[in-house]
């Protein structure tokens, strides 16, 4: 028999994981620019990762994940806010458009006037409002993405210390 025979799969060097890790954050600056695609994709490689990975690599795929989930908590709210503004325009188009009370016949349609239109604040409040909290939450992803970035490439762990308690 022979004495290299292998049970699994070797874990990788520190500086693979490391280098992992770099990827992660890249991967999760840009999920903003594409509908968090990326972030997903960042977020499964720190779950399959952390177990294996060297305690101040593992404390940067605990923070990627965090970063990740209020990344989406966030963007919940987002876009709620935004769909129930978007909501309340398409309620108020379709109340002018039936304003006649004839229904959905091209005429009425058709006399449609700008009068009819009752205009609510609660629309222009709620797309802004998730606008804003999407820019909130983009800007939370990149610059948690940076945080990590520049711990990393200092070496330095992220969150609670490695030593003492597990927080």
């Amino acid at each position: 028999m022979s004495d290299t025979v292998s049970t699994g799969h070797a874990p990788p060097a520190s500086s693979d994981d490391r280098n992992l890790a770099f990827l992660v954050y890249a991967l999760m600056f840009v999920a903003p620019f594409v509908f968090g695609f990326t972030g997903l994709v960042g977020v499964i490689v720190a779950y399959v990762r952390r177990a294996q990975a060297q305690a101040v690599t593992r404390t940067h795929y605990d923070f990627q994940i965090k970063v990740f989930w209020i990344s989406v908590a966030i963007a919940v709210v987002g876009t709620i806010a935004f769909l129930f503004g978007l909501g309340v325009v398409i309620n108020d188009v379709f109340q002018a458009m039936t304003h006649h009370g004839e229904g959905w016949d091209a005429w009425n349609m058709a006399a449609f006037q700008e009068s009819d239109f009752e205009f609510h604040a609660a629309s222009v409040l709620g797309i802004v409002t998730g606008m804003v909290v999407a820019a909130i939450g983009s800007l939370w992803m990149m610059g948690a993405s940076l945080f990590g970035v520049v711990r990393l490439a200092n070496g330095q762990a992220v969150g609670q210390a490695t030593g003492g308690s597990g927080g």
